[in-house]
Order: structure tokens, then C-alpha cells, then sequence
């Protein structure tokens, strides 16, 4: 009886000395018991041959010993700057003692989820040459890493490991984690959001604090990518505490989130009066949280805590002091508003929530230049509400420039609800050249800022563009730009003012423009400048629009800005015809009309500079004509005997005929094509040799037969660099005579050197 085993040897994976080869040796068999002593006999002798292959194999893999590598949490996108980054990476290794090494290579990896991303090979690394301990710094190591510079934002690991010269590991490999983090939100520092209303210590009546009340605030600055939370919460002090103490030992009365707003509306904050051991004073803030609900911006995202409270007091007018103030507010004209000396007056507007006291409207400048409230207000548009405008710190601007302030009465116009109206006036005869901003008193109490600039007032700077088509260069159509600016002179009050136009500029990724060589030129006042012309090529052959920045100086003495843009214009339509630059020499001809053959013979050389080579060639019988009397002509109604291809070559190649269209089969005979085989190309200087049927001619001596053919011969050039195609043809028409016929048998041309 066959008594059936398996049995399985599993040997440990091996590295072979200089082949690195991993083997696994499994042994099934069946045996009787005699045949299982022999394979026992010969597994014995297996095992006996391995371990002597492993003992011969295996060497020390920690011939070489990492003793530290460190590597910095968050490391720049750019690998090239990590030889710089401040405690980057930095390796120090050991080498064994009396250790028999061939060479030493290190390979520096850096991999993401296990896989290499970016690396040098065994191969590519230099022989190192140390005996005992070695450090690597940043920049050694960062010059292992090839294949790439830059990596995304990411979890990453940077691998370190030493070989032999038979790329054999000689240490362990050591792995080091880091982060890459967006660099739009890493290098970004935000400020936190800043209470505006209630204004600190603002006293409302009770009966304005039982109806809604507006809380509002300044934005995260600059403006964060992902949307922002802004918590909202209102505590009530209690007896013996002040706002900070409500804070850390109160339960908010009011919290509440709104999202990329800033400002909330809350109701019902105060319902009955104040009694023991409630006060009628309230503290208030807002803190700014990301996507994550973590800060956003410095102070853990938090403004600061502003105060209000509720009094009925009628005994007397209110006292204004810094902690209760009863604050003006202007609505008009619009922060940052540009004025010059066209108008006679500006008018400053507002409203304030309560008591009045001495009213004052105070005006400051803070700048010769206009252009200071202006960058302010354009970067005020990418961010909501007030900031930067709000955010400027105009009264230490005004102290350095040392311009003492003008006061101007302020009139009360009307009430209701107990806001009372007020209106200031600012004759611009007052103003000079320069940015300003205003403020309205109510006693010591000063309301928000508005900032205005103020322009001598110069005049406007106009354009005139015309565009034309000018040639195709390298597949792309150019125009040629020309420019007339005109410089319009300001309305009364303001002055006559030159201008400089120094550069004009395309939108990003528009296109480019040739350096204008009339550039800078003047615009007179009143007048226009010479015309400023240059060449446009734009980005793309389908391009239809285009806009031009233009860029310039008022010569009004303070160097002003004239920078306006075109806007959008309409490119006119760029027809193709690089054709009409080649020169057909083609009036070597021949023809020979025979029985009911029309031979044509054309020579052809096609001077084509910058087409690149002819690829295919094609001849095409546009017109066919026959000229007989009536009593000359025969009957024929054989269609294939007027005016068909029979044979025809070009440079000694035969063609071949066009197919004809569905539904109709066969061939075109009317077409005659040839194609270089193979990539190759056709000669450009030879020659067409054309067989074309005619009908039976006429033999009487006292009949004329006239028989004309018009071929239409088209070639197609490739440009070997963008590999683009165009096609460029033209058209002769060929007359032969046979019978008592006038003149002489000469080839006519339809048109001389047609190119299309």
C-alpha cells in the first residue's frame, strides 16, 4: 500500500552575495518508506548546500550604522532651498570598525504613502570616502534627491540608506516623516476681526435696546480662501464685575454664528429694567473661526471687548467720555471717494444715535498724493466692508506731515426715532492736490474716519486703435497696432495738464506686442500724440478679442497716474495666403495634340521659402473645350472621349485617380493625384506629363478644330518643425489647333501666376 505524505522544507529568504536573489525551496513528494529515505538523503544534502551558501553570503548589513537623522516637521515645497531651511535635515552616520567595504554609496529618497516620488539610484551615486563618523548636511543631502525640485502640498517621508559598489545594502534604511504645506496659508498672517457697533461705552434708552440691534464688525484681513464663522456673544455684568470678569464667569446671553457676514442682528437683549444682582451694562466681541472651527487670525481670532449699556437718565444731557460715548457715524460721500476741481463743494452727511454736544467737522490732510486713498480703496475691493480703508492710521499720517487741521460747522437737518441728520460743507477751493480724511466731534467723542482724495483735476486721456491684418508667422496671425491718444482739458477749476505715455501691456496669457518704438511720447492738452504703432501677435489662431493697458503720467506736478485700458477689441478677420509669397516658374510648357490624345508637358519650380517640402501633388481638369463648325463635327456621345485623365506622371511617378463620391462609383477621372511614399517628399523642380482623351478631331483641310483643356495644379507643403500642412495652387489653360486654323498653336494662360 502507497502511503501518501507531504511535507514541506521552507527555507528563509536569503540575500546570494552578487545576485541578491531571494529563494524559496519547497520540496512535495509522495514516497513509500524506501523512497522517502531517499528524498530525506537528499534534502539533507540541500539544507547542508544552503547554509553553506548562507554563511558564505551573508554579510553584516549594519556595516555602516545611522546614528541620528533628524528631519524638520514642515519643509519648503522647493527641495533645491532645503540646503538653506533652518534645521532642515541632517545625518550622521558611523562606519564600522575594520569592516571590509567596496566603496560607499548613499541614496536619499523622498516617498509618499511608500512610494518613491523623487530619488537618486544605486548607480548615479558618488563613491563616499569615510573611516569613522560622517555628517551630512542639508545641501549634501538635498543634492541626492533627483528627478524633480518641486512637491505638492502633503505627508511625505525622506529615506536615507548607504550600499556597497554590487548595489548590496550596507545599513538599514531610515525614514524620516514631514509635512509640505500650502504656502498660500502657511506664509499668510491674518488680523482679527475689530468691533465697530455698538461703539465702546455706547448708552442706549431702554426702549432702543427692547427693539433689534445690529452688531457689526471688521473682516479677517487679508481675506482667508475658505469661508469664515464669526461668533457672536453678548454678556450681561452682573454687581461688582467689570466686562472681563462677565466674560470668564458669566454664561453668554447671546451667541450666535454667521457665516462670511459681518454683522448679526439680535433681538430682545434687554426685556425688563436692571435690578439687583443685574446691572444694565452689557460687554460684547466676536471671534473669527476657519472651516474647522479653529482661530482664525492673531488672539485666537478674538476682537476686543466693547461695552454698552442701557440708562433712561433725561435729567441733562448725557456725559460723552471715552467709555460712553455717543458716537457720529458719516454715510456720505462713500469711503474713499475721488473728487477733483470740476464740483464746487463736497457735502458730509451722517446721523447720530442720541444726544448731541458741540458738533464739529474736522478735516485732515494726510498726503500730497491722490493715489494714497486710492490704492487703499482698490484694496479695500477685495475685501469686505472696511478694511484697509477703515484700518489706516490717518492721524499719525496727518502728525508727519505736520497740516493743521480745518474745522467746519456742522448743521443739524432732522430726527426721528432719536437719530438725529447733520451735514457739513467743504468748498474744494479749500483743497489742494492731495488724499484727506475727515472726522465729525460729538464733544470728545469722534466718529469712524471717511477718507477722500483730491485731484487738481487735469482732463481725460482718450483712445483711438485701428488693427489690421499684417501676415502669419509660424501659424499665428499678426497685425499691425496703430494708436492715436488725445488728451480731452478738464471743466472750469481745473488745469491744462500734458501727458507722458511711457508703455502699453496685454492681459496675462493674451498674446505679445512688439516694443513700441514711439514710446514714451506726449499727449498735448487738448490735443492728440503722434501715432504710436507696434505689431500684436495674439496667444492663439481662434483669438478675437484683445484689450491694451496703457500707462502714464500726468504732468501736473505731482506726477499723477494716467492708466487706462482700452477695452475689449474686436480682431479683424486674417486670411491665410502664404501662397502668394511663392514664385511658380512654370513657363516651360508643351503640348501636342494626336488622334484623340491631348498631351500636356508642364515643367514646374516652386520657390517656396518657409512652406517646408512638398508632400503630395495634384492635377485637376477644370475646364474642357472643344471649338468646331456644324458641318465639321462628327457624332460622338462617348463621354470618355471629352476631357479625361487616360495617363499621367509627375517627376516620372505615375498618379493615380481620384475616387468619385458616394453613391456614384469608380473614378473621377478628372482628378490625378500623387503621394510621397513613406514620409518622404516630392521634388519641387520637374515636371507634369498629362494624357487627356478628346473625341475624334476632324480630318477635312477646310475645318478648324479647336480643342482647349484648363488644369488647376495644386501642391501641398509640410513644415517639418510644427508639422503643419498648407495647400498652394495655380491654374493654366492650354489650346491646341488642328485643321485650317489662324495663329499659331501657343499655350494660353488664363491668369498670369494665379496663386490661390
Amino acid at each position: 500500500m502507497v502511503e501518501k505524505k507531504i511535507i514541506h522544507l521552507y527555507f528563509q529568504s536569503l540575500h546570494l552575495y552578487n545576485y541578491g536573489l531571494i529563494q524559496i525551496i519547497k520540496i512535495t513528494y509522495l514516497r513509500k518508506q524506501t523512497i522517502m529515505r531517499k528524498y530525506q538523503n537528499f534534502a539533507l544534502l540541500l539544507c547542508s548546500l544552503f547554509f553553506s551558501l548562507y554563511s558564505f553570503a551573508q554579510q553584516p548589513l549594519n556595516q555602516i550604522n545611522i546614528l541620528s537623522f533628524s528631519v524638520k516637521n514642515k519643509m519648503p515645497a522647493e527641495i533645491s532651498t532645503w540646503g538653506t531651511t533652518p534645521g532642515g535635515l541632517i545625518l550622521t552616520a558611523q562606519r564600522i570598525p575594520q569592516s571590509a567595504i567596496q566603496g560607499v554609496k548613499l541614496v536619499v529618497q523622498i516617498k509618499q504613502g511608500g512610494t518613491k516620488i523623487y530619488g537618486n539610484p544605486v548607480d548615479a551615486s558618488p563613491i563616499l570616502d569615510f573611516n569613522a563618523v560622517k555628517t551630512f548636511t542639508g545641501s549634501e543631502l538635498s543634492g541626492y534627491i533627483t528627478n524633480g525640485n518641486t512637491l505638492k502640498p502633503g505627508n511625505y517621508s525622506v529615506c536615507a540608506q548607504f550600499f556597497n559598489l554590487d548595489r548590496y545594502p550596507i545599513s538599514k534604511e531610515t525614514c524620516k516623516e514631514f509635512v509640505v504645506e500650502d504656502v498660500a496659508q502657511t506664509q499668510q498672517n491674518y488680523s482679527p476681526p475689530q468691533n465697530i457697533n455698538p461703539g465702546n461705552g455706547k448708552i442706549f434708552k431702554s426702549e432702543d435696546l427692547k427693539g433689534p440691534v445690529t452688531f457689526r464688525w471688521t473682516p479677517v484681513i487679508p481675506k482667508p480662501r475658505d469661508p469664515i464663522t464669526y461668533r457672536l456673544k453678548v454678556w450681561q455684568l452682573m454687581q461688582g464685575q467689570n466686562g472681563t470678569a462677565a466674560i470668564k464667569a458669566n454664561q453668554p446671553i447671546v451667541e450666535k454664528d454667521v457665516q462670511n457676514i459681518i454683522q448679526a442682528t439680535v433681538a430682545n437683549i434687554y426685556t425688563s429694567p436692571c435690578k439687583p444682582p443685574y446691572m444694565c451694562d452689557f460687554v460684547w466681541n466676536v471671534q473669527a473661526l476657519d472651516k474647522d472651527g479653529k482661530p482664525e487670525g492673531g488672539k485666537e481670532g478674538m476682537s476686543a471687548s466693547f461695552s454698552f449699556s442701557v440708562s433712561d437718565n433725561t435729567d441733562g444731557e448725557i456725559a460723552n467720555t471715552p467709555t460712553n460715548c455717543v458716537t457720529p457715524v458719516i454715510n456720505l460721500p462713500e469711503n474713499g471717494e475721488a473728487f477733483n476741481k470740476d464740483i464746487k463743494t463736497i457735502e458730509i452727511k451722517g446721523v447720530i444715535n442720541g444726544d448731541s454736544k458741540n458738533l464739529k467737522l474736522r478735516l485732515f490732510k494726510i498726503s500730497d498724493d491722490p493715489n494714497l486713498v486710492n490704492d487703499l480703496k482698490q484694496k479695500s475691493k477685495a475685501v469686505s466692508f472696511f478694511s484697509p480703508l477703515e484700518m489706516f492710521d490717518y492721524s499719525n499720517t496727518a502728525k508727519k506731515i505736520n497740516a493743521s487741521p480745518k474745522n467746519y460747522d456742522v448743521k443739524m437737518e432732522r430726527s426721528a426715532n432719536n437719530a438725529t441728520g447733520f451735514a457739513a460743507t467743504i468748498p474744494t477751493a479749500d483743497l489742494e492736490h492731495g488724499s484727506y480724511y475727515v472726522i465729525v466731534q460729538n464733544g470728545i467723542c469722534e466718529s469712524t474716519p471717511m477718507a477722500f482724495s483730491m485731484s487738481a483735476g487735469c482732463g481725460t486721456n482718450t483712445d483711438a486703435v485701428t488693427i489690421t491684418c499684417k501676415d502669419w508667422v509660424n501659424g499665428l496671425p499678426t497685425y499691425n497696432v496703430s494708436i492715436v491718444f488725445t488728451n480731452i482739458p478738464s471743466t472750469t477749476g481745473g488745469q491744462n495738464c500734458t501727458t507722458q505715455m511711457n508703455s502699453i501691456t496685454l492681459p496675462s496669457a493674451s498674446g505679445t506686442i512688439s516694443t513700441p518704438v514711439t514710446l514714451p511720447t506726449t499727449i498735448p492738452s487738448g490735443g492728440s500724440s503722434p501715432m504710436v504703432t507696434f505689431t500684436f501677435t495674439p496667444a492663439t489662431a481662434s483669438q478675437t478679442n484683445v484689450s491694451f493697458n496703457y500707462f502714464g503720467i500726468w504732468n501736473d506736478g505731482y506726477s499723477n497716474s494716467s492708466n487706462f485700458g482700452s477695452g475689449s477689441l474686436t480682431l479683424p478677420s486674417c486670411v491665410c495666403n502664404d501662397c502668394k509669397n511663392i514664385q511658380w516658374n512654370n513657363t516651360t510648357t508643351t503640348s501636342a495634340l494626336t488622334g484623340n490624345n491631348f498631351n500636356v508637358t508642364q515643367n514646374i519650380n516652386a520657390i517656396a521659402t518657409g512652406l517646408g517640402s512638398i508632400v503630395s501633388a495634384k492635377a485637376e481638369i477644370i475646364a474642357f473645350e472643344r471649338y468646331v463648325g456644324d458641318s465639321c463635327v462628327g457624332c460622338n456621345k462617348d463621354y470618355k472621349q471629352w476631357g479625361n485623365f487616360t495617363s499621367a506622371t509627375y517627376a516620372g511617378n505615375n498618379g493615380s485617380l481620384g475616387n468619385a463620391n458616394s453613391p456614384v462609383t469608380g473614378n473621377t477621372t478628372h482628378s490625378m493625384y500623387w503621394n510621397a511614399a513613406g514620409g518622404g517628399t516630392l521634388p519641387s523642380n520637374s515636371s507634369f506629363n498629362l494624357n487627356i482623351s478628346t473625341p475624334a478631331l476632324t480630318n477635312l483641310a477646310c475645318c478648324c478644330d479647336r480643342v482647349a483643356v484648363t488644369i488647376r495644379y495644386t501642391f501641398s507643403f509640410k513644415d517639418p518643425q510644427t508639422g503643419m500642412c498648407k495647400m498652394c495652387s495655380f491654374i493654366k489653360r492650354y489650346e491646341k489647333k488642328k485643321g485650317n486654323c489662324p495663329n499659331t498653336d501657343t499655350p494660353i494662360d488664363v491668369i498670369d501666376n494665379p496663386a490661390k
